[in-house]
């Protein structure tokens, strides 16, 4: 089954941006299913067969939870989950009351 997402990031800064940044979009790359539009900097629309927690496992493997930052909802669905540095939560919450935290 072919599930399509919204995905939003934030990447801290740092000395290893790069490397997290690139491995990100290799994972992501890896997780679609057919293609997945990404003209902005930090959200993309994707395709894939994987369910939102084992796609939410395979695109934030790369990155800090400590720094970094993901969002994604399943589009047709009020299925959410966010990862990492999310400071205000209630904030976020209150705009997608479904969101859950992915750990």
């Amino acid at each position: 089954m072919a599930y399509s997402y919204w995905v939003t990031i934030r990447i801290k800064n740092d000395a290893t941006y790069d490397d997290r940044y690139e491995g990100f979009v290799e994972a992501l790359k890896e997780a679609k299913r057919k293609g997945f539009w990404s003209e902005p900097t930090s959200f993309w629309l994707v395709e894939s067969d994987l369910g939102i927690d084992s796609f939410m496992g395979a695109i934030t493997a790369p990155l800090d939870p400590g720094t970094d930052l993901v969002v994604v909802r399943r589009i047709a669905n009020d299925e959410a989950r966010y990862f990492g540095a999310v400071r205000h939560p209630e904030v976020l919450e209150s705009f997608i009351p479904s969101a859950q935290k992915f750990e």
